[in-house]
């Protein structure tokens, strides 16, 4: 049986918005949105979701001199901002990556050729600031390349790339806690002939592990290093080897548990393969996840906070390239193959390949590919909520021009963007959309005066539904300017009867900031906290009530709506 209980909210500061699906809309791709200017070329980018529900892109785009990075936000419920240059003037910049932090605030890496060498660098931002300027965290004096950052739930920050040392290519890091500096380049591999293709994963307490690629003494292995939080990198190991193992791909869950997949040979054959770790243990023998009968690869992997995964790769059979996906619970066993990209429709055949998978902490989960159709490539996805089946598979790019390098992210409310290479009549740009479910809630209209120094208080008289532990706020900007703020559910926890000289107090159960255009309308999701959950759960019907704060406009309306939480 569901609860019902009523909901509210406060406004007070942050960036711009984009009408969202109406509520009663189904679940659904929206409209794309180009991120980068058109240019001769826009290419690379990437996606990521934070926990409040807003996401950060990031791309290179050529200027028609040199390449520059270039990074784009969204505030929960908001629109994209214009792109901002984040690599500095006159320096070629390349491979361009980018994590969130728990408030919502950013860390951009990439390479720049800096001097005569490529060095990594990195710029930071705050969730309601600007970006930094670039900072260099290699050694100016050796080439580094191709960089990967992942940020923990305290702030702290890892990133690692390729260098060179001795004359050997080996992988370094460089890690930085919250608040803090960037610490000097550590080497993580050892002296071996070459090491590349380096990934990070990162847990709820901030533990830390790297896996790469290798070539060492004639074989190609795949090693893997962790670092405890507040310590040091522990000595690198080698994961199971035989045949040619690359590509490695990880993933790690709140606990600590971590599954590395990788495609290599047995018998002359090409598969995908994962290994598992639990948290403190040690690493499993790798298991084969696709069928010896169709060479396999391009793998990735994704789990939700609980350690459920979903492993995804694109298999060559009968001539095409279909994706494919297993999966494994928490605890158990993997799934056989199954296709997720449609085979051989007619009148055209087609050919879907480079799969990104992304499991959301609650289990929410999506997967998009380019998939060739008649004469030019889409990008198509398929989801499947949590406890739910697999969707058929949509277009979410738009049709007759071509589209690649698909990215995709969710967020904790299941909301999921994804961001790809496509191309305008005036070039090419990075293009993203948004997929919002919106559906079956309900609604309770609330105006209020907001001003830049005028505060109001509304209270929601009627309940409202909640669903995954989520207040879902639709809002609309009236006035002389835009409405900025931060909007926070509170409940008002009153005395008992006994108690009635006691004051009442609030408690705050979730926040998340907002950016409405004026005219315009957003949809602002607010992640309730553990103890906003566990209030829920106990039915509270204390007083929710809705504080107002805003700056640049005169009236605002707003609609608060709740969802019920997930079982």
């Amino acid at each position: 049986m569901h609860r019902i209980v009523p909901a509210a909210l406060t406004v007070g500061l942050l960036t711009a918005s984009l009408p969202p699906a109406p509520a009663s809309a189904a679940p659904s791709w929206l409209t794309p949105v180009a991120l980068s200017t058109p240019s001769p070329g826009a290419y690379d980018p990437e996606v990521v979701a934070d926990p409040r529900g807003g996401a950060a892109a990031i791309w290179r785009r050529y200027d028609g001199g040199r390449y520059i990075v270039e990074a784009a936000q969204r505030a929960n419920g908001g629109g994209w901002s214009a792109a901002e240059d984040l690599s500095s003037p006159g320096q070629p910049a390349d491979s361009p990556r980018i994590a969130v932090d728990p408030t919502g605030g950013a860390v951009a890496v990439w390479e720049a050729y800096v001097d005569g060498h490529y060095v990594i660098q990195a710029a930071q931002r705050a969730a309601s600031g600007s970006w930094s300027a670039p900072q260099s965290l290699s050694d100016g004096s050796q080439n580094a390349y191709r960089p990967e950052v992942a940020v923990g739930p305290a702030g702290g920050m890892v990133v690692a790339w390729e260098s060179f040392e001795g004359g050997y290519h080996v992988i370094q890091a460089a890690e930085r806690s919250a608040g803090g500096n960037w610490s000097a380049a550590k080497r993580l591999s050892p002296l071996a002939d070459l090491a590349e293709g380096v990934e990070l994963g990162i847990d709820a307490a901030g533990d830390a592990v790297a896996v790469w690629e290798a070539y060492v003494e004639g074989k190609f292995v795949v090693q893997v290093a962790e670092r405890p939080a507040g310590g040091d990198w522990l000595a690198a190991e080698d994961l199971a080897s035989g045949g040619q193992p690359s590509s490695p791909q990880i993933s790690v869950d709140a606990a600590g548990d971590a599954v590395a997949v990788r495609e290599t040979t047995v018998g002359g054959h090409f598969v995908v393969q994962a290994a598992e770790r639990p948290a403190g243990g040690v690493w499993s023998e790798p298991y084969d996840l696709s069928s010896l009968d169709a060479p396999a690869e391009a793998p990735r992997v994704s789990m939700d906070r609980a350690g459920n995964a979903i492993a995804v790769w694109q298999s060559y059979i009968g001539g095409y390239f279909v994706v494919q996906a297993a999966e494994r619970p928490a605890g158990g066993s993997w799934s056989a193959p199954q296709d997720l990209s449609d085979r051989y429709l007619a009148p055209q055949y087609q050919s879907a390949r480079q799969p990104r998978v992304a499991v959301g902490p609650s289990g929410d989960a999506f997967v998009v590919w380019e998939s060739f159709e008649v004469s030019y490539y889409v990008v198509q996805a398929i989801q499947r909520p949590v406890g739910g089946d697999w969707s058929a598979v949509g277009n979410v790019s738009p049709q007759g021009r071509d589209s690649h390098a698909a990215e995709i992210a969710v967020d904790p409310l299941g909301d999921a963007v994804a961001v790809w290479e496509g191309t305008e009549s005036a070039g090419q740009v990075v293009q993203a959309a948004t997929y919002a479910d919106v559906s079956r809630n309900a609604e309770r209209s609330v105006k209020a005066p907001i001003s830049q120094r005028a505060r109001g208080i509304a209270h929601a008289g009627r309940r409202a539904r909640v669903k995954r532990g989520a207040a879902l706020l639709r809002l609309r900007c009236r006035g002389a300017g835009d409405c900025r703020g931060v909007a926070s559910l509170f409940a008002e926890k009153r005395p008992g009867k006994r108690d009635r000289r006691r004051p009442s107090h609030r408690i705050r159960l979730g926040r998340a900031p907002f950016s409405i255009p004026l005219g315009r309308r957003a949809v602002v999701h607010i992640h309730l906290t553990e103890r906003g959950m566990a209030m829920i759960d106990r039915d509270h019907h204390g007083r929710f009530s809705a504080l107002l704060r805003g700056s640049g406009v005169r009236r605002g309306k707003v609609l608060l709506v709740a969802r019920r939480p997930s079982r």
